[in-house]
């Protein structure tokens, strides 16, 4: 299937209703253990984007020389987290809040704006669906 392909459906997807949509989360589940060893595998660069986005106003460069950083750390096998403590100064950034930054516990994304607007589209289908019947 070509790039981008999987997404000619989604216009139908959209529309109601559709059978499957109340059931296609049922069940779902995480595992922790997965989501730890795939973590591991990707090492600092699973963050990169958050990392280039929250750092690039305090590095000459912006999110073009933190790309050339997370590069360099994969290519040499160095560490980010040494790689942009090096770049960033520590009196705009202290230890902790670089730390932080690197801490994928606390990093959602965009899960927050994502779930708030499936909830909104779901309340105003429910109120549409309500007045109907």
């Amino acid at each position: 299937m070509p790039n981008g392909a999987h997404c000619a459906n989604w216009p139908a997807w959209e529309q109601e209703p559709h059978p499957t949509r109340p059931f296609l989360a049922n069940g779902l589940g995480v595992n922790l253990p997965a989501i730890g060893r795939n973590l591991a595998l990707g090492g600092d660069a699973v963050l990169s984007e958050r990392l280039a986005s929250a750092l690039a106003p305090l590095v000459d460069g912006g999110k073009t020389a933190i790309q050339k950083l997370v590069r360099r750390g994969l290519d040499e096998e160095l560490s980010l987290h040494e790689l942009l403590r090096s770049q960033v100064p520590a009196d705009r950034l202290g230890d902790a809040e670089l730390a932080e930054l690197f801490d994928p516990a606390g990093y959602l994304g965009a899960a927050d704006r994502f779930t708030t607007t499936v909830l909104a589209d779901y309340s105003a289908r429910k109120e549409q669906w309500q007045s109907q019947n």
